[in-house]
């Protein structure tokens, strides 16, 4: 973990922001990209004060707004987090559709 990255969640922690829900990873890729957006693609210095806000930010607000902000940024691989809620509901529904199949069988006893 970077410095930076340590300080801000240090900050948020005595803030009281609850940082444990989201990886750390996740943060500094959103952070990222929020300066190159910020800078226009250009080298430069983006004030502490800006790149904490986009920090709490992504804490506050749900995967699926930070995603949504990433995607119309440009940025196509927004995060794990939204594949993962992907895999999970196909998994429920091959689920349902075995027991579905499984609820349609007779079963003949000997």
């Amino acid at each position: 973990m970077s410095s930076l990255s340590k300080m801000i969640l240090d900050k948020m922690k005595s803030d009281g922001i609850n940082t444990s829900k989201k990886k750390t990873q996740q943060m500094t890729h959103y952070i990222k990209e929020k300066a190159r957006e910020y800078l226009k693609g250009k080298d430069g210095y983006v004030d502490p004060n800006i790149v904490y806000g986009w920090a709490r930010h992504f804490y506050e607000e749900s995967d699926t707004v930070i995603n949504n902000e990433l995607k119309s940024m440009g940025v196509v691989n927004t995060s794990s987090v939204e594949k993962t809620n992907e895999l999970v509901k196909q998994y429920k529904a091959d689920k349902a559709e075995e027991k579905k199949k499984d609820d349609n069988q007779l079963s003949l006893e000997l």
